[in-house]
């Protein structure tokens, strides 16, 4: 998602983001949204406030601040497992045509027929 339009009492309207554009969609709620990371454009803090992020305390919550038991967090509590989790294969090395633009058309078209795509 690069833009949310328009919210409303049961919908959100959303821009999708494609490879040469966008989708205008609209999606019931309650729904799951990801957000591409050109949606946001942070800006930089001033050198003061730097300064003044170093010198704050960090709060840090455990259970006893929180209230809560072992039991009602972490990977116990979790309502959800992960079953397996893995790197995907390397993609195959790339090709590169040499030609005028017909003669390279030809190729791919002759490639993608000898692999029955087709």
């Amino acid at each position: 998602m690069q833009k949310v339009r328009k919210v409303e009492e049961k919908t959100l309207t959303v821009e999708r983001a494609l490879e040469d554009g966008f989708e205008v969609i609209e999606v019931q709620k309650p729904c799951l949204l990801t957000a591409i990371k050109e949606l946001n454009k942070p800006r930089y803090m001033s050198v003061g406030r730097i300064e003044e992020a170093y010198k704050k305390e960090i709060t840090v919550w455990d259970e006893g601040s929180l209230h809560v038991t072992p039991d009602e967090v972490g990977l116990k509590a979790s309502p959800t497992q992960v079953f397996r989790s893995f790197t995907p294969p390397p993609k195959g090395a790339g090709e590169m045509l040499a030609g005028t633009i017909p003669e390279m058309a030809g190729t791919i078209v002759a490639k993608l027929t000898e692999e029955h795509v087709l």
